[in-house]
């Protein structure tokens, strides 16, 4: 786990993956100018989504990862090697990062600072 944190381009793909609902939410808001269609508080309902949202396919795809290892070496008792769990940290770490950026900006709009 602390190996995955330590590289610079888990942060760098964990950004890219909070743009993304970063624009669906901006960009719809300021795209429909009728704010009966798209009132600001959905801007926070996007961010908060989407914070459940990746955090939960990035825990599914390690967990098929682990899974997929696990059938092939056909062990389900024991620890996994320190190398696929640290292959396992390095797919999830980006979407953890991607989900605490969106948590925060959600966080942000729920207190109306903008």
């Amino acid at each position: 786990m602390k190996r995955a944190f330590t590289r610079y381009y888990t942060y760098l793909i964990g950004v890219a993956l909070a743009t993304i609902p970063t624009c669906i939410a901006i960009i719809s808001y300021f795209a429909i100018s009728d704010s009966a269609v798209w009132p600001y508080e959905n801007i926070k309902y996007t961010f908060l989504f989407s914070t459940v949202v990746l955090f939960g396919i990035g825990f599914i795809i390690q967990d098929l990862y682990r899974a997929r290892i696990r059938h092939k070496t056909k062990n389900w008792a024991e620890k996994l090697p320190e190398q696929n769990l640290d292959t396992a940290w390095s797919i999830f770490s980006p979407f953890i990062i991607a989900s605490i950026i969106t948590l925060i900006l959600g966080l942000i709009f729920h207190i109306r600072l903008f």
